[in-house]
């Protein structure tokens, strides 16, 4: 039988550790200063010293960036940001906001008799239906010691993966979390992930396994100092599209301002251009960074098409790669057909070749899998990637498609 909130929890990984803005707290509990990089802190688990290491090897000691995706599709489930409150350690106070509703409480918990008062947005016995009735001040402070007054502060939570992290073998399944106190830095990553929401819709893309960077960049900012106002250079946190999603952004926001004028204009009559208004055909090079298409799915034929176009392309380069790259390919390949027998089906569809072995991929066939995946083979990324959301989708039609195909062979 169902157990209200115990079996319809929230969907959730295992919490692995936290990413911190600052360093440490001092030893009468001071907040720390503030970093321009990321201090990893990793819990207690089997696999705490195995995450520790890898981390450190891809990252180093004081890292700016880190390579993230998000573990689910909306953006709610991956990052909130509400007013909290803590004593001692233990969340005394947790209180919402909207435009609908107003200010309301989460959770409660008196700080001096301990007693809970609201629970998940609902009131606990009848002190917690007298204490809910109460407004909200949200300035008003929660308890109070002979020489502080505390409030409740605003609070974003963000919960990321880190590939390199969940790619290791074995894989290590979980998350990271962000705590992010400053108002700034909680209204440029809303904003951030809203607008790469959006653009996850429009290319009909689902928001988890988009390849983004957390980042610390420095910018100025007006900071509250004691009762004063001042402004000056703060490390900032940043989330930014990474690979293919990054340059189809540029694209997408130069195609949303073009004017009208600049559009085709299709005679009403004929459905065709006029002679005028034709342009030419211009062969433009094909790279990794250029070559990517839209998000936009592909169909099998043009999966391959592309593929055999990124071939000729690196074949006439003579790009160069890491001596391991077949092995990367191998392992993303991996991630989008777990299934050994699919993978060999797909390589081998897509390359012509019977085995579909990475292992006898040329160079050139493993940079033209790598840019139609969204992953390094230089080795400057590490040994484990993940490949696009949009070459996950279009690989799997692409073998629905071979399969078939295959099969029409055989009854001819």
């Amino acid at each position: 039988m169902p157990l209200g909130k115990l079996t319809d929890p929230e969907p959730m990984f295992n919490l692995l550790g936290r990413l911190k803005k600052g360093a440490p707290k001092g030893a009468k509990g001071q907040v720390g200063k503030d970093l321009d990089y990321w201090r990893p802190v990793f819990l207690k688990n089997k696999d705490r010293e195995r995450i520790e290491e890898r981390f450190k090897e891809v990252y180093g000691e004081q890292p700016k960036e880190i390579n993230i995706r998000l573990a689910f599709d909306t953006i709610s489930e991956n990052w909130d940001a509400n007013l909290e409150c803590f004593k001692g350690g233990v969340m005394v106070a947790k209180c919402g906001m909207t435009e609908e509703k107003g200010y309301y409480w989460i959770y409660y918990r008196d700080p001096y008799t301990h007693e809970v008062l609201v629970r998940d947005c609902l009131p606990v016995g009848e002190n917690g239906q007298l204490f809910i009735q109460k407004p909200i001040d949200p300035e008003a402070p929660i308890y109070e010691t002979e020489k502080n007054k505390y409030c409740m502060e605003p609070t974003g939570r963000l919960r990321v993966v880190i590939p390199e992290i969940a790619m290791m073998d074995p894989p290590v399944v979980g998350w990271f979390e962000v705590t992010l106190k400053s108002p700034t830095d909680i209204r440029q990553v809303s904003g951030e992930l809203k607008t790469i929401s959006k653009r996850a819709q429009d290319s009909n893309s689902p928001l988890y396994g988009i390849p983004m960077r957390l980042s610390r960049i420095e910018q100025d900012i007006t900071k509250h100092i004691g009762d004063n106002l001042t402004r000056g250079p703060s490390w900032m946190v940043h989330i930014e599209l990474q690979g293919q999603w990054a340059s189809q952004n540029l694209l997408y926001v130069e195609k949303q301002a073009l004017p009208l004028l600049e559009a085709e204009i299709v005679d009403e009559e004929e459905g065709t251009l006029e002679p005028w208004e034709e342009q030419p055909q211009v062969e433009q090079e094909v790279t990794h960074q250029e070559s990517k298409t839209s998000p936009r799915l592909r169909n099998p034929e043009q999966l391959k098409d592309e593929f055999d176009r990124l071939c000729q392309h690196h074949r006439e380069k003579k790009t160069p790669v890491y001596e391991k790259g077949f092995q990367v390919i191998a392992k993303a390949l991996g991630v989008v057909f777990p299934d050994d027998t699919d993978r060999y089906a797909f390589a081998g569809w897509i390359t012509g070749k019977p085995s579909g072995s990475t292992k006898k991929l040329k160079p050139y066939e493993v940079q033209a899998f790598a840019s139609l995946m969204d992953i390094e083979v230089s080795g400057k990324q590490g040994f484990n990637q993940l490949p696009s959301a949009t070459f996950t989708k279009e690989a799997h039609a692409a073998l629905d498609f071979a399969n078939a195909l295959k099969g029409q062979k055989e009854l001819i």
